[in-house]
């Protein structure tokens, strides 16, 4: 939900001009992102799999594609469809053959720096992600060591070969980089941690450092002279991965407690709600930002004030509760395709 709101700047135009909006965005963005690859990380743990057979690398496998490639591929011919019609044309340019198979089979983020399709980052980066899970919990449960730390070395071998591709080809998109460490901080808590010991008076001191340390992140932002100077000691992409590790550290530490706070207080009222809207993640990201975008077109033309209005007011509710229904017949289509087990998430 946090990264449908972070899209608004691509239906509102005057969003675009707006610093202090996109700074916004781009902050609801990072926490939105860095949130759900921590969580996808730790929901896979949660069910503690052991891949120590090939039946169950393909049963993983299987249910984490069925669950992703569907909806995914009905997307793109989507923005597809929209973009020939030139409805959606700031969402993607024309592609060449190679990119456009990238794209289909998802993998553009890994292998083509030059895609364009703006939303579809995503879903190649939690595909590159699920398919490292099952070698970072193989390797790391034939390391005689604590999980936490076998899986810390395997992650940091990963790393080592992701940032050596990075340099060699220049063609891995450095996002892919900078939200790794979330989804294996994910895999080792999910793995490791007692979730009722993260106390809020543990979580305090780090979020307090982290948001001093925040500014120092964004030289621009920060007085001149300061400012200067720390942007000469940082190399941008460094400042880039310090500011999202900082905002990720903060977001993880306050959902955990509003988690807390939640199932104890809340639960039995937001329940239904919650039910409907978390399964249905991949959809809301999917096919929310064009929901929003044709509603703040449909008011472009009848009145440009109206803009802002109909894309928040009309095209975000539309972008959370009817992609759900989309992704329910896909589910449907694809259990009698493949039977109820290809699909379960």
């Amino acid at each position: 939900m946090a990264i449908v709101v972070s899209h608004l700047h691509f239906s509102i135009p005057s969003f675009k001009d707006n610093s202090t909006i996109l700074m916004a965005e781009t902050l609801i963005a990072t926490i939105g992102l860095t949130l759900f690859f921590f969580l996808s990380g730790c929901s896979l743990m949660l069910k503690r799999p052991s891949f120590g057979t090939a039946g169950d690398l393909w049963t993983y496998l299987r249910r984490r594609l069925l669950r992703i490639y569907p909806l995914y591929w009905l997307a793109l011919v989507f923005t597809m469809v929209m973009h020939s019609l030139g409805v959606t044309s700031g969402w993607m340019t024309d592609m060449d053959a190679g990119q456009l198979l990238l794209t289909i089979l998802g993998l553009q983020i890994l292998l083509s720096s030059s895609f364009t399709l703006v939303p579809f980052w995503f879903v190649s980066a939690i595909l590159v992600y699920y398919l490292l899970f099952p070698i970072v919990v193989f390797a790391a449960s034939r390391i005689r060591m604590p999980f936490k730390f076998s899986a810390l070395v395997v992650s940091l071998i990963i790393f080592a070969f992701l940032l050596a591709a990075s340099a060699l080809t220049n063609e891995l998109d450095d996002r892919l980089i900078i939200y790794y460490w979330f989804f294996i901080a994910g895999i080792i808590l999910g793995g490791e941690v007692d979730l009722p010991s993260i106390t809020l008076s543990r979580s305090l001191p780090w979020i307090v450092i982290s948001a001093i340390a925040l500014p120092f992140t964004k030289p621009d932002l920060l007085p001149s002279p300061l400012g200067d100077r720390i942007g000469s000691l940082l190399p941008a992409y460094i400042s880039d991965f310090l500011s999202v590790a900082l905002v990720g550290i903060i977001g993880i530490l306050v959902m955990l407690q509003a988690a807390k706070f939640y199932k104890r207080h809340l639960w039995a009222r937001t329940s239904r709600a919650m039910m409907w809207i978390a399964p249905n993640t991949l959809s809301i990201y999917l096919f929310s930002g064009f929901l929003v975008y044709l509603a703040a077109k449909m008011a472009e033309s009848v009145s440009p004030s109206l803009v802002a209005v109909a894309a928040i007011a009309v095209g975000v509710p539309l972008g959370l509760f009817i992609p759900p229904l989309v992704q329910v017949a896909v589910d449907k289509a694809v259990d009698l395709m493949f039977g109820r087990r290809g699909s379960m998430a």
